[in-house]
């Protein structure tokens, strides 16, 4: 746990410092939306096809492992947050509420996932991080597309 956290914290953040280099909140939200994508199926086939080999593996080698698919996929989540907040800061009050919905989502996610895997398997819980990463880029998107 501690080894998957850090590495989704440092590699969001390492993400959020790239996105804010793209000029175009929607391009660095498509960006973000195409590299979750390319990072979920490249860690479900990795973990797929070479999981039982992982396992037999040394300590240390394993935990590279997984800090290397964490970040994979969390440098391009990391995009998702600055850029939304560049498409609504126009909108009064908007950044408190992007914070108070990213956190509740962050609380009840990790909770409904845990309960989804028992009862569907992971598989069922990364292709519904998928979707809502994509409902969560359509809207922003949209919004954007509102605003211009």
């Amino acid at each position: 746990f501690s080894v998957v956290l850090a590495s989704l914290l440092i590699s969001t953040g390492i993400g959020s410092f790239i996105s804010k280099h793209i000029k175009k909140p929607n391009t660095a939200i498509h960006i973000g939306l195409l590299g979750i994508f390319v990072s979920m199926v490249f860690g479900y086939l990795i973990i797929k096809f070479y999981g039982e080999y992982f396992i037999e593996l040394l300590f240390f080698k394993r935990v590279l492992i997984i800090m290397g698919l964490t970040s994979f996929s969390g440098v391009f989540m990391g995009f998702m947050m600055p850029s939304g907040i560049r498409v609504i800061s126009s909108v009064e009050n908007s950044i408190p509420w992007c914070w108070a919905v990213n956190s509740l989502f962050s609380v009840v996610g990790s909770f409904v996932a845990v309960y989804m895997s028992v009862l569907y398997g992971f598989t069922v819980v990364l292709i519904a991080g998928g979707i809502c990463y994509i409902i969560g880029a359509v809207f922003f998107c949209y919004k954007l597309k509102l605003r211009e």
